[in-house]
């Protein structure tokens, strides 16, 4: 996989662009029940949905401790059909146990609510039930590609995200917040009929992978997704903090286009995901592998930043009107963080997770973290919401290199080792 052609030749073969089309469009229902649902629910409905909501999404980078990221990287380093069915059926329900205890702490944590906000413990159980309904669709998409169904999986991702789309538009204006509540943790279980592979004997099957690396890999999958929702969080409590909500607001304006940007490269890297892990120890692949994604998101991160550059206040205007006219400067601040971001971390972060080494990311995250709060303590009182940006940006390129550093001494260790 040398050449530009042969990579892409190859993951076409793989059928990976329906991979990466289910992904896309996933990202799009998202989008636009985000939106549509700001019209549909009232504005204290609205407020509840989303202080739940934004709860939920920390257990949701818990979901059973990371037993579907467990199936997806040993499923698809194991080269025998009945060990990806025993590992199937073992890290589901020994991660149904998990994701239980997740769920009765979760339920717990609507007593600090109850109080305050009126009938808000019957948000919490359609959440918890979202919850478990999100575990089983992780599950079943991640043995669909471990079998290499990647056809198959885009189907089941489309009927979830559009099926629940739908689903969330009729009843939410039938029914209002009841009806939203019902379609969102409906949706997930839409999956249920292609798990497979879960007979409940397996959970005590033998599988040629030692249980507790396989754990360790599922905890620091789990807590760095905590870590990575932390991070893109604390940006907005620190511009609260430092500033006023007029500013928390202006911020999240200026990058909001700007943080979309990256799905690009976290798409097609995920739809790569198991020919990286299935390559984790052939170091002349992992390096042709970046040399050929290079050639594609370099060029594409200049072409936006350019584009970006010339466009931005065409952009600006149409996307948020005369009131944001002068986010010009905090705009192309995020924009050039971003498109760091796509070359380094979330290149190398997606394929540290393939080859296994996920303490990399979480040790990637942490940095990251810690750039964005000791810059943003520099920067954000003298240059407000510039100042938030270039903390971002730096938070992002230092994490990114990091990580990127990391990653090519994993490559030197394969070759050194050949």
């Amino acid at each position: 996989m040398r050449s530009l052609r042969d990579f892409i030749l190859n993951f076409l073969h793989h059928s990976g662009h329906y991979v990466f089309g289910s992904i896309l469009i996933s990202k799009i229902a998202g989008f636009v029940s985000s939106v549509v649902i700001i019209h549909l629910l009232s504005e204290n409905d609205f407020g509840m949905v989303s202080i739940v909501n934004s709860l939920s999404l920390v257990f949701i980078a818990l979901n059973g401790l990371g037993s579907h990221q467990i199936l997806l990287r040993y499923g698809c380093i194991s080269s025998m059909k009945k060990d990806q069915e025993a590992l199937s059926g073992y890290v589901f329900w020994r991660g149904l146990l998990f994701e239980v205890f997740l769920m009765a702490v979760f339920l717990l944590t609507s007593i600090f609510y109850l109080r305050q906000y009126d009938h808000v413990f019957v948000l919490f159980v359609f959440f918890a039930m979202r919850l478990l309904g999100i575990y089983c669709f992780n599950h079943a998409l991640g043995y669909l590609r471990v079998c290499g169904k990647n056809r198959q999986f885009s189907r089941v991702n489309n009927l979830v995200n559009i099926g629940g789309l739908v689903m969330m538009l009729l009843l939410s204006y039938f029914f209002g917040l009841y009806g939203y509540l019902a379609s969102i943790a409906l949706a997930p279980f839409f999956s249920v009929f292609w798990l497979n592979g879960i007979d409940r004997s397996r959970l005590f099957s033998d599988f040629p992978f030692p249980r507790t690396e396989m754990w360790r890999y599922g905890f620091l999958s789990a807590l760095t997704g905590v870590l990575s929702d932390l991070l893109f969080s604390l940006d907005i409590l620190l511009m609260g903090f430092y500033m006023n909500e007029a500013g928390v607001a202006t911020y999240r304006t200026a990058l909001l286009i700007p943080s979309n940007i990256t799905f690009l490269a976290l798409v097609f890297t995920q739809s790569d995901f198991p020919q990286i892990a299935k390559n984790y120890r052939n170091a002349v692949f992992l390096k042709n592998y970046i040399f050929n994604f290079y050639k594609i998101f370099i060029p594409l991160s200049l072409l936006i930043f350019l584009g970006s550059y010339f466009l931005k206040d065409f952009i600006l205007h149409l996307f948020f009107g005369n009131k944001y006219a002068g986010l010009g400067l905090p705009f192309m601040i995020g924009i050039l963080g971003f498109c760091i971001s796509m070359v380094t971390r979330n290149l190398y972060g997606n394929m540290a997770s393939a080859v296994g080494k996920m303490s990399y990311n979480t040790i990637g995250a942490v940095v990251s973290i810690a750039l964005l709060m000791i810059s943003s303590a520099f920067l954000v009182p003298r240059y407000q919401v510039a100042g938030m940006a270039w903390s971002m940006t730096i938070a992002l390129t230092g994490g990114g290199v990091l990580m990127t550093l990391l990653f090519y001494s994993y490559c030197r260790k394969l070759q050194n080792q050949a």
